[in-house]
């Protein structure tokens, strides 16, 4: 699991959509708290 700022994630969501797409789970932290995870979509496209 890979853990980003949300200031890294806004500039850097392209590669972290890349991330997940691979099945990577990524926490978004705000003030080193997390607030989200971004996680792959479960069903069809």
């Amino acid at each position: 699991m890979k853990t980003v700022s949300l200031q890294e994630a806004t500039r850097d969501l392209e590669a972290l959509a890349d991330a997940v797409e691979r099945g990577e789970v990524v926490t978004v932290t705000r003030d080193g708290k997390p607030v989200l995870d971004l996680v792959p979509h479960v069903g069809g496209r």
